[in-house]
């Protein structure tokens, strides 16, 4: 576990979305240039953009790349090690990348879930599963850009609550052998 320290630069965030064609319809793949975009406008975040491996020559990915490579405030991460990265962020957004518990677990920091089609998770049954039951344990679901920004701007004082309820979760998990 990486522990609170204080070289972190707690202006940094970091977008982790799955594999873009696992399921089209919980993919943020369409929101992504969206999201760089008003997270660079409407914060004073640097962020970092971590596709997915397989993902690395997607035209959006790449589009976006070539867009912000030259701002200051933009970092496209494709390293294989992401200890470095993940250890100086202050959260993660993602869709329903399973980075998301490895980040959470990893960091003891906030993942924020922009998902836009809730609907289809309860349609599909997901809910079911324990990656989407226990997703507010680790972090906050958020549907829009309005919640996004007022997530943003609270993201300390639900830090504390999360990580106190990420620590429980934890100790919950059971491992067998």
């Amino acid at each position: 576990k990486i522990r609170n320290k204080k070289s972190i630069n707690k202006n940094n965030v970091i977008i982790a979305i799955t594999l873009v064609n696992h399921i089209d319809k919980l993919s943020i793949i369409n929101l992504l240039e969206k999201l760089v975009g008003f997270l660079i406008t409407n914060s004073k975040l640097n962020v970092i953009l971590r596709p997915h491996p397989r993902d690395r020559n997607n035209k959006v990915i790449l589009r976006l790349k070539k867009k912000y490579i030259r701002n200051q405030r933009f970092i496209y991460d494709d390293s294989d090690d992401y200890y470095e990265i993940y250890s100086n962020t202050k959260f993660l957004i993602t869709d329903y990348s399973g980075t998301a518990y490895t980040y959470a677990f990893f960091t003891e920091r906030p993942v924020i879930f922009f998902m836009q089609n809730q609907k289809i998770i309860k349609y599909n049954k997901f809910s079911r599963l324990h990656y989407f039951r226990d997703r507010n344990k680790i972090g906050i679901v958020i549907n829009s850009f309005k919640k996004l920004k007022y997530v943003i701007s609270n993201i300390d004082k639900m830090s504390v609550a999360i990580k106190k309820k990420n620590k429980k979760f934890q100790k919950k998990m059971i491992f067998l052998n």
